[in-house]
């Protein structure tokens, strides 16, 4: 502890003798408020400059919404380029293009996810496997009560060996990723199958945020809640 911060703490004790409880607390507040930021390092860091694919898929565990792989992909993809961890990224429709030309496109393994990202023009894949999603736990119920589970892989479509095409996490089976902490949303009620739609877009961007957040370092201030 610098001496700055013992001599804050000292002035803090004896204020909070003079103000009482109440005046402690806010003292307590405001110098917690002084403390430098948490940094968080990054679990692994791409190579940099490359046009990445983000693959969100289903196969495992197919969703009964749609849209949100796509709303995931867009999100995350944004991430990636405003973080400067991807140089572009391979738009979300050339994707569902492929998916409906290509009956192989279900080829998830290593090689099979290697042989996507090459003929999408991509350099990286940023695979997202969807481990678990909900909007709600009946679909005749008007209460919401979203989640959604995802592990993620990277893997290098140059690579001329499928042992060599995963980038991270390394220490897993082939066919497992690194799981992200699931999203989760407080259970509302609202009639309106609008909502849904709105608690989708607010899952997926929650968890392109958490997922980004894996791959640049980061600060988190004393006061604020850690993704």
């Amino acid at each position: 502890m610098n001496k700055t911060m013992k001599s804050w703490l000292m002035l803090a004790a004896a204020a909070c003798f003079i103000a009482g409880l109440s005046g402690c607390q806010m003292i307590s507040y405001a110098l917690m408020r002084l403390e430098p930021p948490k940094k968080v390092d990054a679990q692994y860091k791409p190579p940099a400059g490359k046009k990445v694919l983000v693959f969100v898929d289903d196969v495992a565990h197919p969703v009964n919404y749609e849209p949100i792989k796509r709303e995931l992909a867009e999100q995350l993809g944004s991430q990636l380029v405003e973080h400067k961890l991807a140089a572009s990224t391979i738009p979300y429709e050339r994707v569902m293009g492929m998916m409906a030309a290509d009956t192989k496109f279900n080829d998830v393994s290593i090689n099979g996810v290697v042989e996507i990202g090459r003929k999408l023009g991509a350099d990286l894949v940023l695979y997202v496997e969807i481990k678990g999603f909900k909007l709600k736990e009946d679909e005749r119920s008007p209460l919401w009560e979203g989640r959604l589970e995802t592990a993620v892989r990277w893997v290098d479509c140059s690579a001329a060996k499928s042992d060599e095409a995963r980038l991270w996490p390394k220490d897993m089976p082939a066919s497992s990723g690194f799981e992200v902490k699931a999203v989760t949303a407080p259970v509302k009620e609202d009639p309106s199958l609008a909502y849904g739609q709105e608690l989708a877009k607010d899952l997926a961007e929650k968890m392109a945020v958490r997922i980004g957040r894996l791959f640049y370092d980061y600060e988190v201030k004393k006061d604020e809640v850690e993704e």
